[in-house]
């Protein structure tokens, strides 16, 4: 390791000159692979070229196309309300591959590493996103944090090698291919930042979330993290060529353009791209309500992915790993729109559950108007069906992958974050997203507070997170003095229930679990 400077280090590409504030240390912008852009469009990464001189990294590089604040008047990721915390700043372009990169110090102190990979339904969100900003995190959990910029949306997941007989070769995964080039280049230059490469932590929120599953199943990944979180996913999300290529057809239909002509599909602009991706939704929807709400999915080509993430952690794809997972209690609640409807009438309601169930959408109904009432919970026909989408979509899932770690005997710890936001007059309860701001440090930012809240009650939040985070990444166990004994995921299904206070339930909600465990036929486990 050499430092020729306070903040200029070397690495493999050349050299970078960064800042440091308040004894952190960051650089941000730093290219990870040479741009996709021209040629290397729908290709996989290719090799950065190497630069002389010193080249600054003070501030965040572009980011994908995405459309969510592209086309206004056009709905907002489901994901996540309002603005507070989908802001992007930085400019949009397809040369978006930059990484930035937190630390304590420039020194061997070889602390774990924590490489955050964003949310967004996997066509929105950047690693530059002030929600995420590392700084407080590298601070307090004196670890190395990393974030990651990827290829989104039909830059980076949609596979035209099949419909296009190979002219142009993706294969619906070249953003993941991204995203294992930014863990190969933790490998090599995060000592530099005083970073461990034999500590890594890879750790992300929703699509964020499937992108980890997805590198935890898939053969080029291996070897390059050790440690897993995953919030809001579910290992079940995956295609297969033949869904892919489906959703190929009606992307380039939609985009109007035939797949026979390889030079129109080259000559699609970005806004082309997005604008096609905003209309997809309708198209979608009116093709088959069941393809769910997100166009790409991790694709099963046998290549870069061999079976569902699901499948292969029971078969043994995590068995050298530690992982954690976990949903938030209202997981769902923001999931209808870009302003959450507070009220719903029960058959519009029942008719979303039909999506879905089908005829047992009656019968989920009753059943979970029932549980919301034992527990003392709202229990409108808007309540229910949000309590049935967090639990088909992410909490059984979640289940589902600590009980395929038991079974090969691996180390899982299990959450459900039941901290509530004030939005709204606190009617979203515990929704998607909330927990994010705290493991950051960044709840306090004047554009994220809203969502989140601030006082002692949120500070200590913050602080808790952030010590069993960084506990988790430093031994695999997120067990902590603020914290206490966090047990692994076992028989007793022991669960850390994190919210004003912390405390180890067993079973949580076990009713809901045996609802799913018994359910005649196919409910899309997993399926968004």
């Amino acid at each position: 390791m050499k430092i020729t400077s306070p903040t200029i280090v070397d690495t493999t590409d050349g050299q970078l000159e960064g800042i440091v504030q308040n004894g952190i240390f960051s650089f941000r912008g730093i290219p990870y692979t040479a741009p996709p852009i021209n040629h290397l469009r729908w290709q996989p990464p290719q090799p950065v070229e190497p630069w002389t001189g010193v080249r600054s990294a003070k501030e965040f590089g572009s980011v994908s196309h995405q459309w969510m604040d592209s086309f206004p008047g056009q709905r907002h990721p489901v994901e996540i309300i309002g603005n507070s915390i989908l802001i992007v700043p930085q400019s949009r372009s397809e040369d978006c591959l930059y990484l930035n990169v937190w630390t304590p110090g420039l020194d061997n102190a070889k602390r774990p590493v924590m490489v955050w990979i964003h949310g967004g339904g996997l066509e929105n969100g950047a690693g530059s996103q002030p929600n995420y900003d590392g700084a407080s995190l590298a601070r307090n959990g004196d670890v190395v944090v990393v974030t990651i910029n990827m290829r989104l949306g039909p830059f980076g997941y949609l596979r035209l090698a099949d419909v296009t007989n190979g002219q142009i070769p993706s294969t619906g995964n070249e953003g993941r291919m991204d995203e294992i080039a930014a863990l190969q280049w933790v490998q090599k230059n995060i000592a530099t930042f005083g970073g461990n490469p034999g500590n890594v932590t890879i750790f992300g929120q929703s699509a964020g979330a499937i992108e980890v599953a997805c590198l935890i199943a898939a053969s080029p990944a291996k070897g390059l993290f050790h440690r897993a979180i995953l919030h809001s996913t579910a290992t079940h999300s995956a295609q297969t060529v033949d869904h892919a290529n489906l959703i190929t057809e009606l992307f380039l239909q939609t985009a109007g353009v035939e797949p026979s002509d390889i030079d129109a599909i080259r000559n699609l602009s970005p806004e082309d791209l997005t604008r096609t991706s905003v209309q997809m939704l309708a198209a979608m929807a009116k093709l088959d309500p069941k393809l769910g709400r997100m166009h790409f999915n991790p694709v099963i080509d046998g290549t870069f992915l061999a079976q569902r993430p699901y499948d292969a952690i029971r078969a043994g794809g995590a068995d050298n790993l530690s992982i954690m997972v976990g949903t938030t209690l209202d997981d769902t609640r923001v999931g209808l729109g870009n302003t959450p409807p507070m009220a719903m009438e029960y058959d519009a309601a029942l008719a979303q559950v039909r999506n879905f169930l089908d005829d047992e959408a009656p019968r989920a109904m009753d059943r979970y108007t029932s549980f919301l009432k034992q527990r003392g919970a709202p229990h409108d026909p808007i309540d229910v069906v949000m309590a049935i989408e967090t639990d088909r979509v992410l909490r059984q899932p979640s289940i589902l992958l600590s009980e395929a770690l038991l079974e090969r005997g691996n180390p899982g710890h299990h959450f459900i974050v039941t901290y509530e936001s004030p939005a709204y007059d606190g009617r979203l309860g515990s929704p998607h997203a909330i927990e994010l701001a705290f493991i950051f440090g960044t709840h306090n930012d004047p554009q994220i507070q809203p969502f989140g809240g601030d006082g002692p009650v949120a500070e200590q939040f913050s602080a808790r997170m952030q010590a069993a985070w960084s506990s988790f990444a430093r031994t695999g166990d997120p067990s902590c003095d603020s914290v206490g004994h966090w047990p692994q995921y076992g028989r007793n299904r022991e669960t850390m229930m994190i919210g004003q206070s912390w405390s180890v339930e067993s079973a949580p909600f076990e009713d809901e679990r045996q609802f799913w465990a018994t359910f005649p036929g196919d409910p899309g486990l997993g399926l968004m």
